[in-house]
């Protein structure tokens, strides 16, 4: 996927923003990853954990990532009036329905939407979540090396 990405860098020019759910203190990990496997580099934004804050079990059960994340995809489009976006997400968190959300504010200025799957098969969630999205508009990828060479 990193692979696929740096090409997108070097063909469009492309900036990148990764967006999790996961919790800043994994931030060293995640960077080592990245760094080994070649990702390019990029803004990071994570969700903020203390043990004073919740405890460990209902940071991961609830649905305040949804929020979150919602709220800084908001923040690029309203900062970034004029920049074009691909939204690359997960089947497995909620990244199919904060995107079909952020596509009806924001549809001219979206390009595609990915999504990762575990099987190259589309699913009914799929099809309900994205009813409103022109087909063309997104599509699924099982491991990176499957994502198009060329968007547009």
């Amino acid at each position: 996927m990193s692979e696929r990405y740096r090409h997108y860098e070097s063909i469009y020019n492309a900036t990148f923003h990764y967006l999790t759910a996961s919790p800043d203190q994994l931030y060293p990990f995640f960077r080592e990853f990245f760094d080994r496997e070649q990702f390019p580099l990029g803004s990071y934004h994570m969700r903020h954990f203390t043990w004073f804050d919740s405890n460990f079990i209902k940071f991961f059960t609830s649905k305040s990532f949804i929020k979150q994340k919602t709220n800084i995809l908001e923040m690029f489009f309203q900062q970034t009036r004029s920049r074009k976006f691909l939204l690359f997400g997960d089947i497995f968190q909620k990244d199919p329905e904060i995107y079909a959300n952020i596509y009806q504010k924001y549809s001219e200025r979206i390009l595609k939407i990915f999504i990762r799957v575990s099987k190259k098969k589309l699913s009914n969630r799929l099809n309900q979540v994205f009813q409103n999205i022109p087909q063309n508009k997104w599509a699924t990828f099982v491991n990176g090396y499957d994502l198009p060479e060329t968007i547009f």
